[in-house]
């Protein structure tokens, strides 16, 4: 039996189909299999349990500290675009992982058209370490990571 793979709606279909759909439950019952729901802290967490490392190692590969660590797993915290990138890759997170995670916290994803996201994707799709990451984002002339 072949399983048939469902076509992932571009932004623009979305966004026409909302807008000619006269009530709003049918467009996400038309459209759930291509709208992001969840919850980043929920997510953030099962990702860190299957990790199964802990948060002084995490601290160590993000470079971000263990308190600050401590206050986004526990919800005080929202981090910045670049810090939740820095906790991804310390994470060895996928691209398609980093890039649900960056949604889910309100971020822009990572767009390949520009230069220092292209770094960014480069590494994360070569297993790179944050160091790595940062070699290439001042060979290329743009802002580190993270300091």
């Amino acid at each position: 039996m072949q399983t048939e793979m469902i076509r992932k709606k571009k932004t623009t279909e979305l966004l026409k189909a909302l807008h000619s759909t006269a009530h709003f439950d049918d467009y996400v019952i038309r459209n759930r299999d291509h709208l992001v729901e969840g919850d980043f802290l929920q997510e953030l967490t099962d990702l860190f349990r299957q990790m199964n490392r802990t948060k002084a190692e995490l601290s160590r590969t993000s470079g971000i500290s263990e308190p600050y660590l401590h206050q986004i797993f526990s919800g005080k915290r929202i981090p910045s675009r670049d810090k939740l990138i820095c906790l991804c890759i310390g994470m060895r997170l996928s691209e398609a992982d980093t890039q649900k995670l960056l949604r889910l916290c309100g971020h822009a994803g990572l767009y390949a058209r520009d230069v220092r996201d292209a770094a960014i994707l480069f590494g994360i799709a070569h297993d790179e370490t944050l160091s790595e990451i940062n070699e290439h984002m001042f060979e290329i002339h743009q802002d580190p990571l993270i300091e």
